[in-house]
C-alpha cells in the first residue's frame, strides 16, 4: 500500500493538538495540546518524551533555527529551547489567543495569527513586525509564501485571502469557501492553506471535498484533485518539502495524499475513530512520512511509499478524474474538442517556449506578472462598522460603548443562547436593562433618549429594527420595531435626543422620531462605513471612490435635525496612509472627530473649516501592537476617555476594562523642549485665554533670550493680544532691548488703530442691520422697536426729573415770581385797574386771593433765604445729640440728626398756616399743588443722601 499508518499514541487531552517536525540535529516531533503543554518526542514510539507548560492551553507550534515556538491562550508567541523546553522570551503579543503559526524551511519569518483577526509577520532576526488587518473573524490557518512575498490566509469568516506583505493589503480574496463561525474552537472546517514550498508558484486551499490548485500572480484556477473514496470536507491541505506530493485531511479522520505533478492519487486511509484532524506535518529531510494529530489529542505517523514505476489503473483513474484528461493531454494525440483539458504542452507553445524544462513554467509566470497585476488590481473598501463596538464574531462583545453607557453582548460557544445587557454611566438616566436576544441583534446605538438595535435577515425573517425609547412623556409601552424590506439589509445605527437612524445595504438613510415616526430617507452618494449621533446631529462616513495604493477614500456627510428641516454638509474625511477609519463621533462641543488604524485622533474646526490633529496616541502607547479603543473625547478638557488595548484595537468584556483619560497633545516637533511645551500649551484643544498669554508671553521671552528678536515681532503681529504686547514691552524694557521695544509699541499702535476701525464698521453695520430690521414685516422686528421706545421714553422722564430735583428753592421761586404776573396786587397807578378791563374783575376775588398770595409769597421767600443747611444745623446740634443718644455710633447718629432735620424742615410751613383765616382755606388747594412739587423734590433729596 502507499500509505502506512502506524500505531497512534496518546499526546495530550481531548481537544486541538498541533505537531510539526523539529529543525535541530536530533529531530524528532513536537506536539502541544490543550493541557498546555509541550512535548517533544524523538520519534514515535518515545515513551517519554520532555514536557514543559507554558500555557492553560498550548494551541499552534512550529520550529525554527533549533528553537520551538508556541502559540498559547496566553495571546503571546512563548519561545522555547531544545532539549530543556525552558522560555527565552516572546515573539510578539495579541488581544486574543493565537489560533495558527506558519513558517518556511529558509525563511527567518514567522506568521502568526490570532482569534482577533489579526495577522502578524515577524522577522525573528531584526523583530520587525508587520500587520495585516482585514478578516472579520478569527484567523484558523496561514501558509508563508517561499519568497517571503504573500502570505495566505483562512478566516472564519468563511474567506481565504491572499496578502501581499510589503505593502500591507489583500491581494486575492476567495469568499465562502469555509463554513463561518465565531471562534476558533468551534469551527468544523480550517481551510488551512499551502504555498508550494520550493518557488511558490502555485497555491492549494481545500474547498469542499476538492483541493484547488491556483496559479500564482493570477490566482486563477489551474486544476482541481479529487478523490470518490471521500466522505466529508477536507480540513487542512499541506505540500511535502520537495513539492511533488500534497496531503489533505478531513474532519471525518481521512487522510489522502497525491501527486501534483501527475495529478495522480498516491494514497488514501482512514482513521479507526472517526476523529477530527486537526494538524498535518510532512518530514522536513524526506517527503517519506506524515504526521497528524486528532480531536482526541492522539498523535500519529503515516509512511509515504512511491514507487519508481508508478502506472495508472482503471481505478485510479476514476477516483481522480483529472489525472484522466492529464494522461489524454500529455500523450501524443491530443484531443482539443475538450473544453475543461489542461495541457502544459499548449500553454506553452502558445507562449512559445520550449518543452525541455519544467523551469520555463515559472519563467512564464514570471513574465506574466506585471499583465495580471495591471488587468486584475484588488480593491478592499472597508466594511461598515459600529462605532465603540468589538467585532461581531465574538463570543462576548461590545455593541458599543460610549460617554452614556455601554451595550454588551454574551453568546454562548453553541450559539443557542444571547443575551443583552445594558448599562448606564449615570443612573438617573435609566435602570440597567438585561434583554434576551432571541433575533441575534449584532448592532446597537444608545443616547440618552433612546436604545437602538438591528438585527441581519436570515431565511425566515427580515431584518429588523427595533427601539426602546428611555425618556419621554406618559405611560406606556415604550418599545417599537420596524421590518426592513427583504431586499434591504442593515448596516449601521446611530441614536440622538430626537432621531434614531439607520443606514442600509440600498445606501438608504433612513430617519425616524424616537417615537417611532418615520422621517425622511436620504439617499447616500456611497456605502456607509459607520455613523453616530449625539443631541440633534447625526454624523455619517461614507466611501466616495477607490483610494490610491490601499488608501481609504471617504466623505463626512454632517446633518443637523432641527425640528422640520435637516441641514446637512459634506466634509472631506482625512485618514493616514493605508489605514482604516476605527472610531467616528463628536466632542462635548459637537465638534466631529475621527481616530484611523494609526491612532491619529483628527478633530474638525468648525471656525476655520480644517481638520486638526489633536493627538498622536501610538506615542503614548506603551508596545507597537498596543492601541487605544475610544470612549469619548473632551475638547473643553482636551482629554480623550479611552482603553489601552495590549495587542489589539479592542478590549475584552472580562474583566472589566480600566477607563483611562489621555491628555491630547498635537505631534509636534522636538518634544521635551521648553519652547515644545509652550506651544503645545498654545495650539492643544481646550485652552484658556489665560495660558495662551502666559504661553505667547513664555515664548517670547524664549526668543529674546534666544537672541531672536524677529521671532518675537513675529509673535506679537500674529499671536499676542494688547495685554501681552504690553507685558513684552515691558520685558523688552528691562532686558534693555530699546530697539525691540519701541517696534512693539509701533505694533501695539497699529492694533489700536485697526481695533478702532473694527469697532466703526461693527456700529456701521449694526446700525444698518438695525435699519433693515426695523423695514422688516417679521414678528421679532415689531417687538425690538417696542423695546426702543420705551427705552427713549423713560430716558427722557428721567432727564426732564433731574433738573427739578437739582434746582434750590430759591431758584425756583424767582423764576415764579418773573414768570408770573400778579394782577391782584394793590397798586393804584397799575394799568391793569383802568380802562375797560377793569370790568371783566370782579373786586371780591382780588380782595380774597391778593393778601394769602403775597403773603405766602413774601414768607416764601424770606423762610428760604433765612433756611439753615443741614451741615450747619448739625454742627450747632451735635453736642445736644450726643447727650440725648448716647448708645448710637457716628454713623446712626448722623442719621438720627438727618431726621430730625426733616421733621424741622416739614413742621415750619405748618406752623405758617395755622394762624391764617378761614376765608383763606379755599386757596390752600392751590397752594399745595405749588407746593408738592418742591415736596417731592426735598423727599427725593433727603432720601438719595440717607443712601449715601
Amino acid at each position: 500500500m502507499p500509505l502506512v499508518k502506524k500505531p497512534m499514541r496518546y499526546a495530550h487531552p481531548e481537544g486541538h493538538t498541533d505537531v510539526c517536525y523539529f529543525t535541530g540535529e536530533k529531530k524528532g516531533l513536537l506536539t502541544c495540546g490543550a493541557d498546555g503543554d509541550v512535548r517533544a518526542w524523538l520519534n514515535l514510539m518515545d515513551d517519554d518524551p520532555a514536557a514543559s507548560c507554558v500555557s492553560e492551553q498550548a494551541i499552534s507550534v512550529v520550529s525554527k533555527n533549533g528553537k520551538i515556538f508556541v502559540g498559547n491562550d496566553n495571546n503571546t508567541i512563548q519561545i522555547l529551547n531544545y532539549p530543556d523546553l525552558e522560555k527565552e522570551g516572546i515573539v510578539t503579543r495579541f488581544s486574543a489567543p493565537i489560533s495558527a503559526l506558519a513558517t518556511t524551511k529558509n525563511s527567518n519569518i514567522i506568521v502568526s495569527g490570532a482569534c482577533d483577526m489579526r495577522i502578524q509577520v515577524t522577522d525573528i532576526s531584526t523583530s520587525n513586525n508587520i500587520e495585516l488587518l482585514g478578516h472579520e473573524a478569527p484567523i484558523l490557518g496561514l501558509s508563508l509564501d517561499p519568497k517571503e512575498e504573500f502570505v495566505a490566509s483562512s478566516s472564519a469568516d468563511g474567506s481565504i485571502r491572499v496578502w501581499n506583505i510589503k505593502e500591507k493589503r489583500v491581494i486575492n480574496t476567495w469568499t465562502n469557501i469555509i463554513p463561518k463561525s465565531n471562534s476558533f474552537f468551534t469551527a468544523k472546517i480550517y481551510g488551512v492553506p499551502s504555498f508550494h514550498p520550493k518557488d511558490g508558484s502555485c497555491l492549494a486551499y481545500p474547498y469542499m471535498k476538492d483541493v484547488v490548485l491556483v496559479e500564482r500572480y493570477s490566482w486563477k484556477e489551474l486544476f482541481h484533485l479529487k478523490c470518490i473514496n471521500i466522505k466529508s470536507e477536507i480540513n487542512i491541505c499541506k505540500f511535502s518539502e520537495c513539492g511533488t506530493l500534497l496531503a489533505a485531511s478531513t474532519v471525518y479522520g481521512e487522510i489522502i495524499v497525491w501527486n501534483v505533478e501527475t495529478k495522480e492519487l498516491v494514497g488514501y486511509i482512514e482513521h479507526q475513530q472517526n476523529a477530527k484532524i486537526t494538524a498535518l506535518s510532512w518530514n522536513i529531510d524526506k517527503s517519506d512520512e506524515i504526521a497528524f494529530c486528532d480531536s482526541l489529542g492522539q498523535l500519529g505517523c503515516i509512511d509515504v511509499i512511491i514507487s519508481d514505476n508508478t502506472t495508472l489503473n482503471e481505478s485510479t483513474l476514476e477516483t481522480n478524474g483529472d489525472v484522466k484528461d492529464n494522461d489524454i493531454a500529455m500523450s501524443g494525440e491530443e484531443d482539443d474538442d475538450g473544453e475543461n483539458v489542461i495541457s502544459l504542452n499548449k500553454i506553452k507553445a502558445s507562449a512559445d517556449l520550449e518543452d525541455d524544462e519544467n523551469s520555463n513554467s515559472d519563467v512564464v509566470s514570471e513574465k506574466l506578472q506585471p499583465d495580471t497585476n495591471i488587468l486584475g488590481p484588488e480593491i478592499h473598501l472597508q466594511p461598515p462598522f459600529q462605532p465603540g463596538s468589538s467585532p461581531t464574531h465574538l463570543l462576548s462583545r461590545f455593541m458599543v460603548w460610549n460617554d452614556v453607557g455601554m451595550v454588551r453582548c454574551f453568546t454562548s460557544e453553541d450559539g443557542d443562547d444571547s443575551s443583552i445587557e445594558v448599562e448606564f454611566h449615570d443612573a438617573t438616566i435609566h435602570r440597567s436593562m438585561h434583554i434576551n436576544n432571541y433575533l441575534r441583534h449584532t448592532i446597537a446605538a444608545l443616547s440618552s433618549h433612546a436604545l437602538a438595535l438591528n438585527c441581519p435577515s436570515n431565511s425566515d425573517t427580515c431584518s429588523k429594527f427595533v427601539v426602546v425609547a428611555l425618556q419621554g412623556w406618559g405611560s406606556g409601552n415604550k418599545e417599537w420595531s420596524l421590518d426592513l424590506p427583504e431586499d434591504e439589509e442593515g448596516h449601521c445605527v446611530a441614536a440622538g435626543d430626537n432621531f434614531v437612524a439607520l443606514s442600509t445595504s440600498k445606501r438608504n438613510l433612513r430617519i425616524f422620531t424616537v417615537g417611532g415616526t418615520q422621517r425622511e430617507i436620504v439617499a447616500l452618494p456611497g456605502s456607509v462605513v459607520t455613523m453616530n449621533g449625539l443631541k440633534n446631529d447625526l454624523v455619517l462616513a461614507y466611501h466616495n471612490g477607490i483610494g490610491a495604493s490601499g488608501d481609504q477614500c471617504m466623505n463626512l456627510l454632517l446633518i443637523q435635525i432641527r425640528g422640520v428641516h435637516l441641514y446637512s454638509r459634506t466634509l472631506c474625511l482625512p485618514l493616514s496612509p493605508s489605514s482604516e477609519l476605527m472610531w467616528l463621533g463628536f466632542s462635548d462641543l459637537g465638534s466631529p472627530v475621527i481616530m484611523d488604524a494609526d491612532d491619529v485622533i483628527k478633530v474638525y474646526s468648525k471656525k476655520s473649516s480644517l481638520w486638526r490633529v489633536a493627538s498622536d496616541m501610538s506615542e503614548q502607547s506603551k508596545g507597537k501592537a498596543d492601541h487605544y479603543f475610544i470612549i469619548g473625547v473632551s475638547e473643553e478638557q482636551s482629554i480623550a476617555r479611552c482603553i489601552l488595548c495590549k495587542g489589539s484595537h479592542y478590549p475584552p468584556t472580562t474583566p472589566r476594562p480600566v477607563v483611562s483619560e489621555i491628555h491630547l497633545n498635537p505631534p509636534l516637533c522636538a518634544i521635551g523642549s521648553d519652547k515644545t511645551e509652550k506651544e503645545l500649551k498654545l495650539w492643544r484643544l481646550g485652552t484658556n485665554p489665560l495660558e495662551e498669554n502666559e504661553a505667547v508671553l513664555s515664548l517670547i521671552a524664549i526668543a529674546c533670550r534666544s537672541n531672536l528678536e524677529y521671532r518675537a515681532v513675529e509673535l506679537c503681529e500674529q499671536i499676542a493680544s494688547e495685554k501681552v504686547i504690553e507685558l513684552a514691552i515691558k520685558y523688552a524694557r528691562r532686558l534693555n532691548r530699546i530697539a525691540l521695544s519701541n517696534k512693539l509699541e509701533t505694533i501695539a499702535d497699529t492694533k489700536e488703530t485697526e481695533k478702532g476701525k473694527g469697532n466703526e464698521n461693527e456700529n456701521k453695520n449694526k446700525n444698518e442691520s438695525e435699519n433693515n430690521d426695523n423695514c422688516n414685516e417679521d414678528v421679532k422686528s415689531d417687538d425690538e422697536p417696542l423695546d426702543n421706545d420705551i427705552k427713549e421714553s423713560t430716558f427722557s422722564l428721567t432727564i426732564a426729573k433731574k433738573p427739578d430735583i437739582e434746582i434750590k428753592p430759591l431758584s425756583i421761586s424767582a423764576a415764579l415770581s418773573i414768570k408770573r404776573n400778579n394782577p391782584f396786587l394793590k397798586d393804584g397807578n397799575s394799568p391793569t385797574t383802568k380802562g375797560l378791563a377793569n370790568l371783566d374783575i370782579t373786586p371780591e376775588k382780588p380782595q380774597k386771593l391778593s393778601t394769602p398770595i403775597s403773603a405766602s409769597s413774601k414768607s416764601k421767600t424770606k423762610d428760604a433765604s433765612k433756611k439753615e443747611t443741614f451741615i450747619s444745623w448739625y454742627a450747632k446740634n451735635k453736642k445736644s445729640l450726643q447727650e440725648e443718644f448716647p448708645e448710637l455710633s457716628p454713623a446712626d447718629l448722623t442719621k438720627r440728626a438727618l431726621t430730625r432735620y426733616k421733621e424741622k424742615d416739614t413742621a415750619s410751613p405748618n406752623n405758617i398756616s395755622s394762624p391764617s383765616e378761614p376765608k383763606k382755606r379755599k386757596l390752600s388747594p392751590e397752594k399745595e399743588e405749588t407746593n408738592q412739587p418742591k415736596r417731592a423734590s426735598s423727599k427725593i433729596l433727603s432720601s438719595f443722601a440717607f443712601e449715601k
